[in-house]
């Protein structure tokens, strides 16, 4: 033991002299106690880890609700009713009874045709799919029908035939001859000036 008793390199510091600092500053009964952590990377990884669950359950759950209330094929029932009137899509596939969005076919069919859609078609003649570019008012600009075996007909959209089957005419039948409800409100508006 050294001579001097608060001397910090003396090895035995602490043992028999009772005016050391570690004997002088311990609580009774607690012995030397850690110094605190740091807290913060903890809760802002449970915070984090939180936020990251509850965006996945949001998503999952708005993503299951559009599915099962039609979500994007409310969108694209005009698309399928314009479809459903081209004698050429008709002709290959028959009507088209149900169509779905194909998001992986679409990215890829964005490397040649940027604006198009693809489209996976069930058909009363079997399942085809459809490359649709859509028009500002919701119609067809262009198409391209890919058949099962990877066939790629170019369709015609000019050519839009009558209204289907399924679909009511807004035609009515008067005397003989067929108007649509702007000539037969003229017709009408014509007759009540003429007094």
């Amino acid at each position: 033991m050294s001579n001097t008793p608060n001397d910090p390199f003396d090895p035995h510091r602490g043992q028999g002299n009772p005016l050391t600092p570690e004997v002088v500053n311990a609580s009774p009964g607690l012995g030397n106690q850690p110094a605190a952590k740091k807290r913060w990377p903890m809760i802002l990884a449970i915070v984090l880890g939180l936020g990251f669950l509850s965006m996945i359950v949001c998503c999952g759950v708005a993503w299951y609700a559009v599915g099962q209330m039609g979500g994007m094929g409310m969108v694209f029932e005009p698309v399928k009713a314009e479809l459903n009137r081209m004698p050429e899509v008709t002709e290959e596939v028959g009507q088209i009874e149900s169509m779905s969005m194909n998001f992986s076919e679409t990215v890829a069919e964005a490397e040649e045709n940027p604006d198009f859609i693809v489209f996976d078609l069930e058909c009363t003649n079997g399942p085809a799919k459809a490359a649709v570019k859509v028009a500002d008012d919701g119609g067809v600009e262009e198409a391209v029908l890919i058949l099962p075996d990877g066939t790629r007909k170019e369709i015609n959209t000019s050519l839009r035939g009558a209204a289907p089957v399924n679909e009511p005419l807004s035609f009515e039948v008067e005397e003989g001859t067929i108007e649509d409800a702007t000539e037969r409100e003229l017709r009408e508006l014509e007759s009540s000036l003429e007094l």
